[in-house]
């Protein structure tokens, strides 16, 4: 029994006394052949129940989409994309006498390699040589509900439970515990990536791998440009690829690439974004490159332009930093595809993920 057989016997309860025979018109519609005198109206010809059935599903697969979206993405009331603030906001400081001192075998940092906010922080972590001073505990996406868990399989809300009993919040990734006092310290990137470079600049026994600009010793005009990469690239990608309405992904995407107009003429003069130096800059719009051409551009439809044959010296920046010792180890792009290609079942409902993509990452 096809499909079409075994829908009309639902509808009408009655396989023995309905056929379908192909109309001589279309291969697409059926017609209804009644058995033992069984008789029917004739509104209700196949044709016209496909067209309804079509326009019901599409409605209902609509209506679902929407849902599933603002479950995985929350929005404004505009229908944006919009992140929601982490809970613990607790800083590492290099001072014995700080509530959350910089000590080795005292921290675990919770990080997962699709995750971009937890790629900022061991990118940092790298480039800051300071990855001797966490344990770091890697997770895996959960295909199934998106969630983040374990390679044992523990989830990681029993984690944010474990340190925070009554815990009801999201559990986000990058997250940072004091293992020792059992504490949530962070789990903001943002903040992670600023204490970091701040500890770094006033270790004595950790050289960068580089040269990095402290942050709290940039201009405001360079602060200001950190927070567009912020908002309009490293968030902007979500707010196009999440945007519930054609107004919404329009805005996202003219800001996302207007942004990075912006940092391609930068990088015609320097070697990164705020000189000769690498500073925050760099290190937040890293992840965000790192995954563009084989997952923002067509899995969230930032495809207006491209990153190899539109912004040249935006491609030989992401390759000059991908160089840097320790910096390829902070990314894993097979498994990134992998993650967001079979979990973000509204964006791809079949869970193809395609082959290729990749960047010729080495010069």
């Amino acid at each position: 029994m096809d499909d079409m057989t075994a829908f009309v016997s639902f509808v009408f309860k009655t396989k023995e006394n309905v056929s379908l025979h192909h109309c001589s018109k279309s291969k697409h519609h059926y017609s209804l052949v009644m058995k033992a005198n069984y008789k029917l109206p004739q509104v209700l010809q196949i044709p016209w129940l496909s067209r309804v059935g079509i326009a019901t599903s599409y409605t209902l697969w609509k209506w679902l989409w929407n849902v599933m979206v603002s479950q995985l993405a929350p929005k404004d009331q505009t229908g944006e994309y919009q992140r929601p603030v982490s809970l613990f906001r607790n800083k590492i400081e290099n001072s014995p006498q700080a509530l959350f001192p910089l000590e080795k075998n005292r921290y675990t940092l919770y990080v997962g390699f699709p995750c971009p906010w937890c790629h900022r922080v061991l990118l940092t972590l790298a480039l800051c040589n300071l990855k001797d001073y966490f344990h770091i505990e890697y997770c895996e996406a959960n295909i199934s509900d998106g969630s983040w868990k374990l390679k044992d399989g523990q989830s990681i809300r029993r984690i944010y439970q474990y340190y925070e009993r009554h815990y009801r919040g999201r559990c986000t990734l990058p997250l940072l515990v004091d293992s020792i006092h059992y504490r949530i310290v962070n789990n903001e990137s943002s903040d992670m990536v600023q204490f970091l470079m701040e500890l770094s600049a006033t270790n004595r026994y950790s050289v960068p791998i580089v040269p990095l600009q402290n942050y709290i010793l940039l201009e405001e005009k360079s602060k200001a440009l950190v927070q567009r990469i912020h908002e309009n690239v490293n968030n902007g990608v979500y707010k196009a690829g999440f945007a519930q309405n054609q107004k919404s992904y329009e805005s996202a995407v003219m800001l996302l690439f207007e942004t990075l107009d912006e940092i391609e003429k930068r990088l015609e003069e320097h070697s990164f974004i705020e000189g000769d130096v690498m500073t925050i800059a760099d290190i937040y719009l890293f992840p965000t490159i790192y995954r563009f051409k084989a997952i923002y551009g067509p899995l969230f439809k930032c495809l207006w332009k491209d990153i190899v044959l539109d912004y040249p010296f935006l491609f030989q920046w992401l390759q000059r930093i991908y160089a840097i010792p320790g910096v390829a180890e902070t990314g894993d792009l097979e498994q990134t595809k992998q993650s967001y290609y079979k979990s973000l079942f509204p964006l791809n409902p079949s869970q193809i993920v395609p082959k290729g993509l990749n960047y010729p990452f080495t010069q």
